[in-house]
């Protein structure tokens, strides 16, 4: 089996993205913002050499990162809400009501949380030093 490396954390599949962000999915429910944010945590993870399960709970990778002494900003906890778009938001009957608003805001917070990982990465391996 091929290992990553924090690079391929920080890129996402070869697949056409919607208005919302979101890959191979159409409308808001696909959560992109949520795969982004889940990525840009496993590549601070990759770089970190820190064994972390297959999932895409953000809440747990966030625990995971903060276990290893790591301090994920406290202004960016919100993105732990993101799970539930990643997981139920592929299917039908996700029931949360979703406004263009709030998909906006979780774009700039996962933004700002690979900002934080790119950040992250580059102090861990040197190069932001």
């Amino acid at each position: 089996m091929r290992r990553f490396g924090t690079d391929d954390w920080f890129t996402t599949p070869d697949q056409p993205y919607d208005e919302w962000g979101c890959p191979g999915v159409a409308g808001p429910r696909g959560g992109g913002f949520a795969l982004r944010t889940e990525k840009a945590l496993k590549a601070v993870l990759v770089e970190h050499a820190v064994e972390f399960p297959k999932t895409h709970d953000v809440e747990q990778l966030v625990e995971i990162i903060e276990e290893q002494g790591l301090v994920f900003p406290a202004d960016l906890d919100k993105v732990l809400e993101f799970t539930p778009f990643a997981t139920q938001g592929r299917y039908p009957g996700f029931d949360d009501a979703i406004t263009e608003a709030d998909v906006q805001e979780a774009l700039g917070l996962a933004e700002k949380v690979l900002a934080w990982a790119r950040q992250e990465v580059a102090r861990a391996s040197g190069a932001g030093s």
